[in-house]
């Protein structure tokens, strides 16, 4: 009988202990694993929504200047930042949340922020604009930047709360559609 005793092999405390350990291992590698992917994906999602809403942007302001080349005059829009809300079709003085930015814009398109900031005469726009005194027509070129700003749980320093962006530059100068033979 002692022979059978001494014979028998089984598991002592410290190898389940190592086994619980490496277990308990893995799974939180996974479990880490899976909320990066997460997290990168919402980043993802995120960011191309926020490319839809600069380009957007861009889009309401090329409208703008093909319906009235003068919307984008330094008489009608000066040199300064303007808030571009989701409800906005153009940049309208008679509509705060589609005018210049007084303080903070706000979210105001869904969770983001977009901005427009408007330049004449930008050293970036080198096309040759209209000569001075026709009517109707912008007498330089105009740099529209729109940039549209979220956050997320990445975003941890308070003074940039919307600490990710998504920024489009274009260079708007009036058109002459020239007949062709």
């Amino acid at each position: 009988m002692r022979h059978f005793l001494t014979s028998q092999s089984g598991q002592t405390l410290i190898e389940v202990l190592v086994a619980l350990t490496a277990g308990v291992v893995i799974i939180a590698a996974i479990v880490s694993a899976s909320l990066n992917a997460l997290t990168n994906s919402n980043f993802a999602r995120d960011q191309n929504i926020a490319a839809q809403y600069t380009q957007s942007g861009i889009e309401i302001i090329r409208d703008m200047r093909n319906e009235s080349i003068a919307s984008l005059s330094a008489s009608y829009l000066s040199d300064n930042t303007y808030c571009l809300a989701k409800s906005c079709s153009a940049l309208d003085n008679q509509i705060p949340s589609c005018w210049i930015k007084s303080g903070n814009c706000g979210q105001n398109v869904d969770k983001f922020v977009r901005e427009v900031v408007v330049a004449h005469d930008s050293s970036d726009c080198n096309a040759s604009p209209t000569p001075n005194g026709q009517q109707g027509f912008l007498s330089s070129n105009v740099k529209v930047t729109v940039t549209t700003f979220w956050y997320d749980s990445r975003c941890t320093d308070s003074s940039n709360a919307f600490c990710h962006s998504v920024t489009l530059s274009s260079c708007f100068s009036d058109f002459t559609i020239a007949p062709t033979p």
